[in-house]
């Protein structure tokens, strides 16, 4: 297939182009020449076809050379870490929908109209749900994140016009060894820091980077649309699963970081930490895709490589 990929040189993004390239397609990618001078080397790099400059905040315009694309996968957006300044929230917004927006006006522009399109979106849509079970069936929750998730989300529709397949991967924590969620969580875990958040009781959703992978190449041709909430089976709350990553690592994790720090040191962002959604998905099985590590200590022992002491416990 010829597929057109934003986002990528992100931590997802990367590792998409490799599992793409590696298995045989056309693949170009979108991205800023002021964030990527050097656009050869970048093309060299990652080992793609075509890498075209792409402001996702200007007004749209032709890009040449990306017409007849099979396949567009939009993972682009201004990470959600750090201090949620005035500036910063007007980043992760507009890199999120006016970027979606102004992506399918581009194509417009080219002439294109791919048979699919693939866009990131997140588990945030669902906001703070407590003990809540959610599917992709749940309504929208409430706050910042869920809106600029809902207008993610609706913007991607747009590409429906084009005559496109659209889904929208709604993504928990993504666990890899090279960058995600996981990576800080062990930071803090060899610390012996790795304890209760707030109260810890909060349910944290996550998925292997292998199954998000798998999962974007298996949707390339699978007949299924609409939202898809790309997680594991197992949600964890947050100080379970913080007590299975310091077993398995051999780390204590009882240090609690009390919500009024975690307030003080992130403002407005600690929530994202702090909030609560069990989510998992029971459209997984419309989209005909088994997950390959559903379950958490499998998960971890696999991305650390790490052999279990004992068997493996799933639940």
């Amino acid at each position: 297939m010829k597929i057109l990929v934003t986002g990528a040189t992100g931590f997802i993004g990367r590792q998409l182009i490799k599992s793409l390239v590696d298995a045989g397609h056309s693949t170009s990618i979108l991205t800023r020449r002021g964030v990527h001078q050097d656009l050869d080397d970048l093309k060299r790099t990652l080992r793609v076809n075509h890498v075209f400059d792409w402001d996702p905040t200007a007004r749209p315009s032709r890009i040449p050379g990306i017409e007849n694309t099979d396949a567009i996968i939009h993972l682009a957006g201004e990470p959600v870490i750090g201090l949620w300044t005035s500036r910063k929230r007007v980043s992760i917004s507009e890199s999120r929908i006016l970027g979606t927006n102004h992506l399918i006006e581009t194509l417009e522009a080219s002439n294109t109209a791919p048979q699919v399109f693939i866009s990131a979106s997140a588990v945030g849509y669902y906001g703070d749900r407590g003990q809540e079970t959610l599917t992709e069936e749940s309504s929208k929750g409430f706050g910042y994140l869920t809106d600029v998730c809902e207008g993610w989300e609706q913007a991607a529709r747009g590409a429906e016009r084009l005559g496109a397949r659209v889904t929208t991967l709604r993504l928990g924590l993504v666990f890899g060894s090279t960058g995600g969620s996981l990576v800080p969580l062990i930071k803090v875990t060899n610390l012996g820091l790795g304890g209760a958040l707030g109260s810890g009781a909060q349910w944290w959703p996550w998925i292997h980077i292998d199954d998000v992978l798998n999962c974007i190449g298996h949707l390339l041709n699978e007949p299924f649309e609409g939202p898809l909430n790309l997680v594991s089976r197992e949600p964890l709350q947050q100080r379970e699963l913080m007590a299975r990553l310091g077993k398995i690592m051999g780390r204590p994790s009882f240090m609690p970081v009390p919500r009024f720090i975690l307030t003080s040191l992130l403002g407005e962002m600690a929530t994202e930490f702090l909030n609560s959604r069990r989510v998992t998905s029971v459209r997984m099985e419309k989209a005909n895709y088994d997950l390959q590590f559903p379950f958490f200590n499998e998960a971890i022992y696999d991305i650390l490589q790490k052999k279990p002491s004992s068997p493996i416990a799933v639940s």
